[in-house]
């Protein structure tokens, strides 16, 4: 809730918050415009120190509407609000009702800084052109994001601009005459050099904008209007991006496989065992660490594992019966269990997050992260310059940056700010 002091009268007005926000009507347009610059500054002042880009660029824009409004119509500041026409009024509560909600920090502050830009768009088009004062209405852009040696365009709009003679004053004392000049618009080209930003931070550099405000009077005036540009780091942020792969993990065992019981009269006899369900023999091993022992039997012994028909999925396991005699002295077959201990192995696929990758990211390049071999997900984490942390597990976008990341690798493009 704020409140607001008519000097020498002593009159309170209350602006109720963002549910109900109302502007008290009683109250001298001027002293209504004066308050929502101020609480303007204080935000714009604000998202300088966050780093809010957007609402920065927002606020100064509805600021300087309001001060283009109030020079061309003084004669209307002296009376109360609730004399303007709807239309007027209406869009200086819609003003009031976004500060409140910028001043909350909650909400979406893209579409509330888009809003705030678009009214003060509107409050820059509602103003009706004299015939003969120039009015400064906006300037853009107002944020610079690096190009290393590129000059810049700056256009500023208003009326009556091309009698003004407007000329750009940098702080070394160059002066920078239009390129493009109509009554509504003139563009200037700016140096590289002034807009350059070597530290890694934002900065706010100011230009003076130097104009004649009436044209056709007698004794013509020349008046300065500052200009100021936020200019960007080099660098946008930074970033940390873990990697998830999946790779092959063999894992070797020795198994213990029963033959059940062989028989026959005087032979060898082979029989085929295979491994455990999952697994695989582990054949270059087979010969040095498989063993054959008996497992009870009368006139057979358990041989070899058959080098013949040696397969992962199955090997031949040799045995010989010889026989016996009964009490009549006919023969009787000779029997025989082994037990065969194998070497078997299984490859799983495991996951693992590898060590982080991180590193800067430039304003003027996107940033390519290879994708390591099986990759299969990626966490990815951005500090922006403006002090904000986004983390992401796939694809994501921000106001700043658009991010892929998917088994192709990671993208991060840079997405300079433009200017309402």
């Amino acid at each position: 809730m704020r409140k607001y002091m008519v000097a020498g009268l002593l009159s309170v007005a209350i602006w109720h918050g963002p549910a109900n926000a109302q502007i008290a009507e009683s109250l001298a347009t001027g002293v209504v415009l004066d308050e929502l610059q101020s609480q303007l500054d204080t935000a714009i002042t604000s998202a300088l120190q966050a780093g809010d880009l957007l609402i920065y660029q927002a606020g100064v824009e509805a600021r300087d509407a309001i001060a283009a409004w109030k020079q061309a119509n003084g004669n209307l500041l002296d009376k109360t609000f609730s004399s303007l026409d709807d239309t007027t009024k209406t869009i200086f509560s819609k003003t009031d009702t976004l500060i409140d909600k910028i001043d909350a920090k909650t909400g979406d502050r893209l579409a509330q800084a888009q809003e705030l830009g678009d009214t003060g768009v509107l409050i820059s088009t509602s103003i009706i052109p004299t015939q003969q004062r120039t009015l400064i209405t906006r300037y853009s852009p107002r944020v610079f994001a690096p190009q290393t040696g590129t000059p810049r365009v700056v256009t500023i709009y208003g009326a009556n601009i091309a009698e003004a003679k407007p000329l750009i004053t940098l702080p070394d004392g160059v002066k920078i005459s239009p390129v493009s000049l109509t009554s509504q618009a003139a563009s200037f080209i700016i140096p590289a050099s002034f807009l350059s930003n070597p530290i890694n931070a934002s900065t706010v550099v100011t230009a003076q904008l130097g104009y004649t405000r009436n044209a056709s009077a007698i004794f013509k005036k020349r008046v300065q209007k500052s200009l100021a540009f936020w200019t960007l780091p080099p660098v946008m942020g930074s970033y940390t991006a873990v990697a998830t792969v999946e790779r092959p993990n063999r894992v070797t065992d020795m198994a213990v496989i029963h033959t059940g019981e062989l028989s026959g009269k005087d032979k060898n006899i082979l029989k085929g065992i295979n491994p455990p369900s999952g697994w695989l023999f582990d054949l270059p091993r087979v010969d040095s660490s498989a063993t054959l022992v008996g497992n009870g039997g009368e006139a057979g012994r358990c041989q070899i594992i058959a080098p013949q028909d040696r397969s992962e999925s199955g090997v031949m396991v040799q045995v010989h019966v010889d026989h016996t005699r009964d009490w009549k002295g006919s023969k009787k077959s000779g029997w025989i269990r082994c037990i065969a201990t194998m070497p078997i192995y299984k490859v799983d696929q495991i996951r693992q997050a590898l060590p982080p990758t991180t590193g800067e990211i430039a304003w003027s390049s996107d940033l390519h992260i290879t994708p390591p071999e099986g990759i299969r997900s990626w966490a990815v984490s951005i500090k922006t310059m403006d002090g904000r942390t986004r983390q992401f597990t796939g694809s994501g976008l921000d106001q700043l940056f658009q991010l892929t990341a998917d088994t192709s690798g990671v993208l991060i493009k840079p997405l300079p700010p433009k200017g309402f």
